[in-house]
């Protein structure tokens, strides 16, 4: 077995880059060492780029990380070694190369390298290197190659970086209301009305991307246009999309919410884009009922100069507004013909039901339609109410025509009086009623009447509707029959007066006549029939009327003692008996005998 010193090198872990050593061993243990580290004699390891760590180091957009370079012997030269960024739009690195010389160069002398995440507006999840992959992250690769020396073509590790994008695919609504820009992703808008929003990209897209607009409701709003193109230059600037709300001319607050709604959906398509099969949220579109139901009343005043009077209006539904709940309706008038208080009308949560007044005053002739206008941009049902100021008259006559107009202002028409004959009338006779003229009838005329109860009923007499007086008389004449009933009763009245009047004549002093009807059948008997019974039994004495008497009547029997003794004889039922009032109508008055006698 060999004895003495020997050296050899060993290279511990160099897939990590560990740094090469010597060991000074006895040289009769040589063999069984290499046996057992696996070492083979002969010449030096080859020259190595190490670089630690070389597992992947993850960098959001915009951060850093680092690592260490150096070589595994010592160069016979200087020797440069280049890293190199496999993209560099994501990842750069630096210094661009390194440089190590023969005094320079193992472990205790590395060298550090700065990886930097490229900030951009591309959501780079999903790049290998320069080549797009579906897998969610960014990665690259930085490789090593070494120049100079007995290390000219030698390459180092690689490297591997992970990044993280700060920006995510999504989309970006905008619009404006005057100075005002909105970046939201729903807006309010009235029937009748029409607004532009915009769409932009939140990040670069990786190729052509179109992007299809898809209305939900089609009766409510249309949309234009419904395709819009986006490209890795472009993606940032707003694209116009028109919306136009539709307009049915009606109150819907009784048969639909306050609002309805409908949305604008986004879908991505391209072959090279990135955004296609991602899911943007919807715009949507909040459409309000622009319309407003009131009732005026009256819709026609006529005034003249210097008179007021006034109108109400009356909200007909709850009303939507969209600031504050307060409703206002403005009031104006056309023209100065008339001025109107108050200009303006609030409604409120508590009130917006009830009637609300506006004052009229009339400021000369001609004439003026008042409106009614929402300060909400609503629009208010027909509400106009039209005044009519009259002028003095303007006379522009003839002198033949002013005679005639003095002659019929100056006119008199005949004054009509009624008359009753007989009054009072016995019943079953008629009655005449008589209608005269104060001067004679130009042409034939009707005068109407009404015929009233009083104490008579309608069946104590008949009617007459009206009488006529023909052309050049003064009189007319009608009758009204009354009737005999045959019961007895009390004088019984009713009333005949004038009707409405034909223009052409007036009324007299004697417009109404109340009439008397007297009763002819006297008075009604009552007698009392003869009776008699053993003693101890009953008596029935029978009452009986001849006539009829209205309404009926009452009568209270009284006993006078004949040879029987009230009290010791006989007792009897002194109560008042009521007879209904018809004729031959027959009463029983109940006596009780107690021993012989009459009474």
């Amino acid at each position: 077995m060999a004895t003495g010193v020997c050296a050899i090198l060993v290279t511990k872990n160099r897939s990590r880059g560990d740094f090469t050593d010597r060991l000074y061993l006895p040289g009769c243990l040589l063999p069984t060492l290499f046996l057992l580290l696996g070492v083979s004699m002969g010449a030096d390891a080859q020259p190595q780029v190490r670089a630690s760590p070389t597992s992947p180091s993850t960098i959001n957009e915009g951060g850093t990380v680092t690592y260490d370079v150096w070589l595994s012997t010592a160069p016979t030269a200087d020797v440069t070694v280049t890293p190199t960024s496999g993209n560099t739009a994501t990842v750069t690195v630096s210094p661009s190369t390194l440089t190590f010389t023969s005094t320079s160069w193992n472990r205790d002398d590395r060298q550090t390298v700065t990886v930097t995440a490229v900030e951009n507006d591309i959501d780079d999840r999903g790049f290998v290197d320069a080549q797009r992959t579906p897998d969610g992250f960014g990665r690259v690769t930085i490789t090593h190659a070494a120049t100079g020396g007995n290390y000219d073509g030698v390459t180092g590790p690689d490297v591997f970086i992970t990044t993280f994008t700060n920006e995510e695919r999504e989309i970006t609504y905008q619009y404006s209301f005057g100075d005002d820009v909105y970046k939201r992703s729903a807006i309010g808008l009235w029937e009748g009305s029409a607004r532009d929003y915009s769409i932009s990209l939140v990040t670069e897209p990786w190729g052509d991307t179109t992007v299809t607009l898809t209305n939900s409701d089609t009766e409510l709003m249309t949309v234009s246009p419904t395709t819009l193109q986006f490209t890795p230059s472009n993606w940032n600037t707003p694209q116009p999309v028109s919306i136009t709300v539709a307009d049915n001319n009606v109150d819907e607050q009784s048969n639909l919410p306050r609002r309805a709604r409908a949305k604008i959906d986004i879908a991505f398509s391209g072959s090279e884009s990135d955004y296609t099969g991602y899911r943007a949220r919807p715009f949507t579109v909040n459409v309000f009922d622009n319309d407003i139901d009131v009732t005026v009343t009256p819709k026609e005043l006529t005034l003249k100069e210097g008179e007021s009077d006034s109108y109400t209006v009356t909200l007909n539904s709850e009303p939507y507004v969209t600031s504050s709940y307060d409703y206002v309706l403005e009031v104006a008038a056309s023209n100065n013909n008339v001025t109107v208080s108050p200009q303006s009308l609030t409604f409120t949560e508590s009130d917006w039901n009830l009637p609300q007044t506006v004052q009229v005053t009339a400021a000369a002739a001609g004439s003026a339609t008042i409106s009614l206008a929402s300060t909400d941009r609503q629009r208010v049902s027909d509400s106009r109410v039209a005044v009519t100021v009259p002028g003095s008259p303007q006379v522009n006559f003839s002198v033949e025509e002013i005679i005639k107009l003095i002659e019929e202002l100056t006119r008199t028409y005949p004054a009509v009086n009624l008359s009753v004959s007989p009054n009072p009338v016995v019943e079953g006779l008629p009655i005449t009623v008589t209608a005269t003229l104060s001067e004679t009838a130009e042409n034939s005329l009707t005068i109407p009447l009404n015929v009233t109860e009083g104490a008579a009923d309608a069946s104590d007499y008949g009617q007459l509707e009206s009488i006529s007086i023909d052309a050049g008389a003064t009189t007319g004449a009608g009758t009204i029959t009354t009737t005999d009933d045959g019961a007895v009763e009390l004088d019984e009245t009713f009333t005949v007066a004038l009707g409405e009047l034909p223009s052409s004549v007036r009324k007299g002093e004697v417009l109404s006549l109340d009439v008397t009807i007297t009763d002819d059948d006297g008075s009604a008997t009552v007698t009392i029939g003869d009776a008699s019974a053993a003693e101890g039994n009953r008596i029935t004495f029978t009452a009986t009327v001849d006539k009829a008497v209205q309404g009926g009547f009452s009568i209270t029997p009284s006993f006078a003692d004949g040879t029987a003794i009230f009290g010791d004889d006989y007792t009897g039922n002194a109560s008042a008996v009521s007879f209904a009032g018809t004729s031959g109508y027959v009463m029983a008055i109940l006596v009780l005998d107690h021993g012989w006698g009459t009474w």
